[in-house]
């Protein structure tokens, strides 16, 4: 043992912060939108425990593909130690009751809600801490 030098003096990472990432949709989110919205999701799992808020309030069509994203979005969040919180209008909260995946998804009623995790979210599965 060298004198004055301990294994055991290593400092302990400091707490990782997290942050939360607004992600605005367009109109659509389809086919043809999949792909970016793909990529903006892969730029931000780089970051760690990142919380997204997909802001879908004017965004009027979503197909299979644009469903499918979400849902690969969901599960790539959370595999990283983040999570994706969704705030649907009207036509996407429909395309999501008629998928089966409202109760998939934490939805909010805007995205203050989502990042204060206020009482008036939608009631949806439980909230991730």
């Amino acid at each position: 043992m060298v004198s004055g030098v301990s294994n055991d003096s290593v400092l302990p990472d400091p707490p990782k912060a997290t942050l939360h990432e607004l992600v605005e949709v367009g109109p659509d989110l389809t086919f043809g939108t999949a792909a970016s919205f793909r990529g903006r999701i892969s730029d931000l799992i780089i970051l760690h425990e990142v919380r997204v808020i997909v802001d879908l309030r004017w965004t009027e069509l979503v197909d299979a593909v644009g469903l499918g994203a979400l849902v690969a979005a969901r599960r790539r969040l959370n595999a990283s130690g983040g999570c994706l919180h969704l705030v649907p209008g009207p036509a996407v909260q429909e395309r999501l009751a008629s998928g089966g995946l409202l109760r998939f998804f934490d939805l909010a009623s805007d995205p203050e809600a989502a990042t204060e995790h206020r009482s008036d979210r939608i009631p949806g599965p439980r909230w991730h801490e």
